[in-house]
């Protein structure tokens, strides 16, 4: 009972969020489909159904928010209705039958059973149910056979769903079964599918939400799975109840189908457009609902969908899901690429595959407004802004990344040729219909989005003004220099200014799988005023260059930056959030920097050079989800990065300001040059002024270790810093500890540092490092400090202190 009755108040809250809307657009076929199906509820002798019969008979055929039915009503707006097959089990013709097999769970006492494991189970059961059904009244055709478009038989074993990573044991991992009851005759008539899937999804008692079974639904509809079978990709993402939009509000909200599934349904015919037009795109959420198509290849096989997709209804979840939302309402493209479906699939596997087994060429793709986040792999957030509206984005061409090229139809995965095809937005995020601008110029030259320059080494583009700044974004390998200083204004990110972003600013040039690996040459210049605040629910990246694997140098920057994330790591730094095989040279930066992993310059750096940069920015961490980092050059610096000749005068700081205590604890680093520094990266020649504050958790003070150093809050693993010296103030609050030079050493070589700056003594402190990770594991040698600090080390440096570490 208390089971039922917190789904109970589940459903009130989704109805509560879901704004429903009529049915049946305009552009529908208005031929009905009714799905007759039969539940088979099955229990096991070690575990059974904890849920009613009457809770799946409301479950799949309630006329009410949250059943199966309601969501196909919606999803296909009315022409697809589910209805409960004749049966006579218990109240007879409900669709249920509930029947108990003498066995134990296909997955044991405490296992998970998969698709082919539960095989001979399935048939057991159905024939099971045949007491109570008779088939050959579904055979309709008369052909011998029941098939799915007669008769669909839903599985639903007791206990739980293994596809759910929260789920309990025993459990089965939900699947539609094509031909697995081939061989079954019952009633003179031989069967041929079903589909099946645990009851509950956590181990405190959750039914299943209605998404599961409606995706395998899908599947005996005719429907393709659109996520990334090999896992290299995110596929579709959440934009699909065929991908990953099978996974929001917990499976109680599953997005809609998109626009390839809803022609291959019936539901819509597209409007095709094959010269310039400009046409208008009616909301999903209306009866007025549309699709069009822009071919893009003379064969038809590729081409473009576009529909205006309003996050309502449930859709709401592509909007409102804790980790995979964020999604506005906006103009969605996608690009469809039925040779790879059908030809290349084929010719690599020898056998049809799903939509998208191939993570470089994808089937069914969504051409993302904010970048290629969904080419990432499968542990990346599935969710983002991907559609196009006024303020966020509003072009899609042959420059913009991702661009509306064409794939050659080679098996070469990366071949494209350009179609010329440029669509433009116009319209704010949730209008009931959106202008779209479709052009076709296959043949013209492309204009050039900057006043010079070709983009090479020897002629790079020129940047003027923060427009042409923006579209950088557009060519991830070409090589720019700046010609006269940027300024951002205030009406800049006033709501409808050129960056306002929802708030959010000026978005972080590249970043997820997506690194800038040109050049880009300040020339001198400085670019004032960049503000931007990037917020989400998986690791969020902040700074003018989000993912930098190419060259920076020359450029003075004054900036407000923050990333925060509310499940994730957030990364952020004036020039980049993420630095990988990335060069910077004779750069300042001025402001303030705010992430989980924070630097002046980078926030994380791998196997990078940084040298001759300035930070006068303030940096701090509020570690609350992962450890925290701050540091005046970088947050983090790893994998054999190298930090010369930089300074800081800027304040670092770092703190936690956790809610509850965390399952994993990580330690909280502030370093006056790097928040840490590990594998074998180098800090030298490097001086800090600025002041350095470590303040662990208040209300749980033990929860980690927190360091903070004039040079460094850490320095790990084969790691050096030599020719150092440190003048900045060291601060630690609630135990933390302090140090002039390094605050913890692990493995680590100082050589030639040294401290004047004061040492505030809480916890561990030393005039030169607090603390070591093992004794006699670092190398400590001429390394001197001042009298504000009564002895050089905290703990663990193995023997008497070395005549050359001195005050």
């Amino acid at each position: 009972m208390r089971i039922f009755a917190r789904y109970l108040s589940l459903l009130v809250t989704l109805a509560a969020a879901l704004v429903m809307f009529t049915p049946v657009p305009a552009s529908a076929d208005a031929a009905q489909v009714d799905v007759r199906m039969v539940v088979i509820l099955v229990d096991f002798n070690n575990v059974q159904m904890s849920m009613s019969d009457t809770f799946w008979r409301d479950r799949m055929f309630g006329d009410v928010t949250g059943s199966a039915h309601d969501y196909y009503r919606e999803a296909t707006y009315g022409k697809y209705r589910i209805t409960p097959a004749s049966e006579t089990f218990g109240d007879a013709d409900d669709g249920v039958v509930h029947i108990a097999l003498s066995e134990l769970h296909p997955g044991g006492e405490a296992s998970l059973a998969y698709p082919m494991d539960i095989v001979p189970a399935a048939r057991r059961a159905v024939t099971a149910a045949d007491a109570y059904l008779d088939f050959s009244a579904f055979d309709t055709d008369a052909d011998g056979m029941v098939a799915s478009h007669e008769l669909q038989i839903a599985l639903v074993f007791a206990g739980y769903e293994g596809s759910d990573s929260r789920a309990g044991r025993p459990a089965i991992w939900a699947n539609a079964a094509h031909d697995m009851l081939r061989g079954v005759s019952l009633d003179g008539v031989e069967l041929t599918e079903y589909f099946a899937q645990g009851e509950l999804y956590t181990q405190a008692g959750d039914p299943l939400g209605i998404a599961t079974l409606c995706h395998e639904l899908g599947h005996t509809l005719g429907l393709d799975d659109l996520y990334d079978v090999t896992g290299r990709s995110i596929g579709l993402g959440t934009s699909s109840l065929m991908a990953s939009g099978v996974n929001l509000l917990d499976g109680n909200s599953p997005a809609h189908f998109d626009p390839y599934c809803l022609i291959k349904l019936g539901v819509i015919t597209p409007t095709v457009v094959t010269t310039d037009s400009i046409v208008t795109l009616h909301a999903s959420d209306t009866p007025s609902y549309n699709i069009v198509k822009v071919p893009i290849t003379e064969d038809g096989e590729q081409y473009f969908l576009l529909e205006n997709r309003r996050t309502n209804g449930y859709d709401s979840g592509l909007r409102d899901d804790p980790r995979n939302g964020g999604t506005a309402s906006g103009v969605a493209i996608y690009h469809i690429d039925e040779w790879v479906m059908d030809t290349w699939v084929f010719a690599v596997f020898g056998e049809q595959r799903t939509a998208n087994s191939n993570y470089l060429r994808k089937g069914v793709d969504l051409e993302e407004a904010d970048g290629p986040a969904l080419d990432q792999g499968w542990n990346a957030p599935h969710g983002g802004d991907h559609y196009f509206y006024d303020g966020h984005a509003t072009e899609f061409g042959p420059n913009t990344y991702p661009n509306s090229n064409a794939y050659m139809d080679t098996l070469d995965n990366g071949t494209t040729i350009p179609t010329g095809v440029r669509i433009r937005v116009s319209g704010e995020s949730g209008d009931e219909t959106m202008q779209v601008t479709i052009t076709f110029e296959p043949d013209a030259p492309v204009a050039p989005d900057f006043p010079g320059g070709i983009g090479t080494a020897t002629s790079p583009y020129h940047i003027t003004n923060a427009a042409e700044l923006d579209k950088v974004r557009r060519y991830p390998e070409a090589h720019f220099v700046l010609k006269n200083d940027i300024e951002f204004t205030e009406a800049d990110y006033a709501p409808g200014g050129a960056f306002s972003n929802r708030g959010a600013g000026f978005r972080p040039l590249f970043g997820g799988s997506q690194q800038f690996r040109g050049s880009f040459d300040g020339a001198g210049h400085e670019i004032r005023g960049l503000r931007m605040h990037v917020s989400g629910n998986g690791d969020t990246l902040a700074g003018l260059f989000g993912g930098l694997s190419g060259s920076v140098k020359n450029l003075s920057l004054v900036c407000d930056i923050t990333a925060e994330s509310t499940a994730g790591s957030s990364f952020a730094g004036g020039l980049a959030a993420k630095a990988v095989t990335a060069t910077v040279k004779s750069c300042s930066v001025a402001g303030t920097v705010n992430a989980d992993v924070a630097g002046g310059v980078f926030g994380s750096g791998s196997a990078s050079v940084i040298s001759d940069c300035r930070n006068a920015a303030a940096v701090s961490s509020d570690a609350r989800y992962d450890g925290g980092h701050a540091g005046g050059i970088a947050g983090q610096a790893a994998r054999t990065t190298r930090v010369s000749r930089c300074s800081n005068q800027g304040a670092i700081q770092v703190s936690s300001s956790l809610a509850s205590e965390p399952e994993h604890p990580e330690g909280l680093y502030a370093g006056g040059i790097a928040g840490r520094v590990l594998a074998a990266s180098t800090i030298s020649q490097c001086f800090n002024a600025g002041e350095v504050t470590a303040i662990t958790s208040e209300q749980y003070p033990n929860w980690c270790s927190a360091w903070a150093g004039g040079i460094a809050g850490a320095c790990d693993f084969d790691c050096k810093a030599t020719d150092c010296y440190n003048a900045g103030d060291i601060a630690g609050v609630h135990g933390s500890s302090t140090a002039g030079i390094v605050g913890h050493t692990g493995a680590a070589t100082l050589a030639r540092c040294y401290n004047v700056g004061a040492i505030q003594q809480t916890g561990w402190y030393g005039g030169i490092a607090a603390g070591a990770l093992s004794e006699g594991a670092d190398k400590i040698a001429r390394c001197y400090y001042a009298d504000t600090a009564d002895h050089a080390f905290g703990f663990g440096i193995d023997g008497p202190v070395p005549e050359e570490v001195a005050k």
